[in-house]
């Protein structure tokens, strides 16, 4: 997934980074296309390139064309080999994104089927913002209900529920102490259900609500 020489181009010239694109010379042209060759690697080199001090909306670039990846790889073959490098570049950028974070984590665990990403991008997630209790949420579930890990997803919950502003349901789920392993579509449907209500992208509430039909089903049979 490449972000063009061109598109930079516009968009820095755009926001008054540059002057206009025909005047953009040679050596600003070798350092924007050396930048987005990096934005291949997973350290995001060249991001500091790139957005000549226009992170955030770089930042708010970068996320439309993720959602809009998103969006077509669900629609079609479902490759989604750039998302997790491309939930990485836009938080690199703005490490407050928070909907970046949640969106990355989950489509990660759920969607994809790479949770050890998900944890990945959740553990830089609270890195930047350590006392947000949805961070640890996500990663306590994800931990339990996909990587069969329910020590840690038990201290994840408990950690979550120290933070301000969780909610009641947070503590209830700590206090449950969840040591048996393996999966558990109860508990996940009621995952599911939170996640959608708190969800206000049109493409994510249906990669989720995919993911509800088929736990319903699977508890139905038991």
């Amino acid at each position: 997934m490449k972000i063009s020489l061109a598109l930079i181009a516009f968009f820095l010239a755009a926001h008054g980074a540059i002057g206009p694109v025909h005047q953009f010379d040679e050596a600003h042209r070798a350092k924007v296309a050396n930048a987005s060759e990096a934005l291949y690697l997973p350290s995001g080199e060249g991001l500091g390139i790139l957005s000549f001090g226009y992170r955030n909306a770089l930042a708010h670039l970068l996320w439309f064309r993720t959602i809009s990846y998103f969006g077509k790889q669900f629609k079609g073959d479902r490759n989604y080999q750039w998302l997790a490098h491309m939930c990485d570049l836009v938080t690199t950028l703005n490490p407050g994104a928070r909907h970046v974070f949640e969106f990355g984590a989950m489509m990660l665990a759920w969607e994809v089927n790479q949770p050890k990403r998900s944890i990945a991008l959740l553990d830089k997630a609270i890195a930047a913002e350590p006392d947000y209790w949805r961070y640890y949420y996500l990663r306590g579930f994800t931990r339990y209900y996909f990587l069969d890990d329910p020590a840690a997803a038990s201290l994840d919950f408990a950690r979550s529920a120290k933070c301000p502003e969780a909610p009641p349901f947070v503590a209830s789920l700590a206090a449950r102490k969840m040591v048996q392993a393996g999966e558990d579509p109860e508990s996940a449907i009621q995952f599911l259900v939170e996640m959608i209500n708190n969800s206000s992208d049109a493409t994510v509430r249906a990669a989720l609500e995919k993911k509800l039909r088929k736990l319903k089903k699977k508890l139905n049979r038991h």
